[in-house]
């Protein structure tokens, strides 16, 4: 979640992303009701059993089919967008992946390379149930980069639909000014893990002394996490998974195939 509106907005800060939203979204009428089947949605795909995770993306791809359009205005003004455009998935799931990995560093602990690397080759299956071509997602995590990189420097920009996310994901309950000390706390998580890029187009604030505050917050994040319960560490959708592994059949535990990566998610999420 501390990560969530970083992603967000980096999705739509992307031209033909962001019209769809603009275009179709519920965001700006039901800010927790998108975002609450949204994430449902996604732990379906990415924790559940083999039915549910295929039930999920069929749902999800059903719900992409019918948004299409035309950008209205900025730089791709004129340009046709459908969701279920591979190039558009494949952006969607990059901001989750690059997202997910920096904000395990930042707040939980740092990942050898060796880990980057098959966390990255796990999550391409769920870019391939998502609508992305076999061969669309970038090789390896160092093709990756370039690729995230690239986009942020060349094609971002500061839409609509990004300047409003933004200001759902910078306060969240929609409080109110005198409780502007707190907002400055909730904040720091999604402008720290922003790109510096994106950040400053959008207009928002950043100084050495945030920069330092998002520091000291992700360090003690960092000392307390091993601490915490199991239901506050995990989503539901991971416990399930990890109790779901627990009751399976011994030949399920086995080395190798299905069976090894449930011995690792296993390891992993317990």
């Amino acid at each position: 979640m501390l990560g969530g509106g970083c992603a967000l907005i980096l999705q739509v800060a992307h031209p033909l992303v962001g019209a769809g939203v603009e275009h179709y979204s519920r965001f700006t009428t039901d800010r927790w009701g998108r975002l609450t089947h949204t994430l449902d949605t996604m732990g379906q795909i990415i924790f559940g059993d083999t039915a549910t995770a295929e039930r999920g993306a069929a749902r999800m791809r059903r719900a992409h089919a019918r948004i299409q359009g035309v950008v209205s205005h900025g730089q791709a003004a004129g340009s046709p967008y459908d969701a279920t455009d591979p190039a558009l998935v494949l952006w969607v799931w990059a901001t989750l992946v690059r997202t997910s990995i920096a904000t395990h560093e930042r707040y939980v602990h740092r990942l050898t390379a060796s880990e980057i690397e098959r966390y990255y080759a796990e999550q391409k299956r769920f870019a391939y149930a998502c609508g992305v071509p076999l061969d669309g997602c970038p090789p390896t995590y160092a093709d990756f980069t370039a690729y995230f990189e690239g986009t942020v420097d060349r094609t971002l920009e500061p839409t609509v639909a990004a300047r409003h996310v933004a200001d759902i994901a910078l306060n969240p309950l929609d409080l109110p000014d005198p409780a502007t000390p707190l907002l400055a706390l909730v904040r720091l998580p999604t402008l720290g893990l922003l790109p510096d890029r994106l950040r400053d187009s959008l207009g928002l604030q950043w100084s050495p002394a945030r920069a330092r505050a998002f520091a000291v917050t992700a360090y003690a994040c960092r000392r307390t996490v091993p601490f915490l319960p199991r239901r506050l560490r995990h989503v539901r959708s991971a416990r399930a998974a990890a109790r779901r592994l627990v009751d399976a059949p011994p030949r399920l535990r086995e080395p190798g195939g299905d069976s090894g990566r449930r011995q690792d998610l296993a390891r992993i999420i317990g």
